[in-house]
């Protein structure tokens, strides 16, 4: 089992997110039944603040992850799935009861930019929720043979058989649409990720 404390953007105060962040508080259940790593995705794209001040602030708080890894280092393997993406055409889906979760924005609608932040002739920038689902994909073992170099602790489990992400519902709308992203990869994964979002 993989159990993702938090998203670390930049946007709040750190102290605040780890004081309100439920993970925790379910983990010694987890690990009643089942081995389980706990991590910490931080934003190295877009936070004002450096790896290593996130790194020090966050080992004297009552979180203690196993690993904290950057979302800069799930690029290298979003790439190969937007060529994949590409080949099988862009599209947004949705699944029964999970309706809900995918209502996007009309700008969203079949246009491969939902995946996209910025591209010109060089170099392309994935979106924070293709970042995400390609994170949830590598912990699945989607990438065969593939290691994420953590930026603290130990490397993301890449062979998981479930993901347990414990997250505020400000997140709802990212991970919405990194849901519809692994959707579109093999939705079979998602029957292996639980969401829990909390106010």
């Amino acid at each position: 089992m993989s159990l993702e404390y938090f998203h670390y953007d930049g946007s709040q105060d750190l102290k605040d997110l780890v004081a309100e962040t439920n993970g925790p508080k379910v983990l010694p259940f987890l690990q009643a039944f089942q081995t389980t790593q706990t991590c910490i995705m931080f934003d190295d794209i877009h936070s004002k603040i450096s790896a290593e001040e996130f790194i020090e602030t966050t080992r004297k708080l009552y979180v203690k992850p196993d690993s904290i890894y950057g979302e800069s280092a799930y690029t290298p393997l979003m790439a190969r799935l937007y060529e994949t993406l590409e080949k099988r055409g862009f599209g947004i889906v949705s699944e029964g009861g999970r309706e809900f979760l995918y209502e996007k924005n009309k700008s969203y609608h079949h246009e491969k930019k939902f995946l996209l932040r910025y591209e010109n002739k060089k170099e392309k920038q994935f979106s924070c929720p293709a970042l995400v689902a390609a994170s949830y994909l590598y912990r699945l073992g989607y990438f065969d043979g593939e290691k994420i170099a953590p930026l603290w602790g130990e490397s993301p489990n890449n062979q998981s058989a479930n993901i347990l992400t414990v997250l505020p519902s400000r997140y709802l709308q990212v991970e919405a649409n990194a849901q519809s992203i692994i959707q579109l990869v093999d939705a079979a994964f998602l029957k292996r990720i639980n969401w829990y979002f909390y106010s």
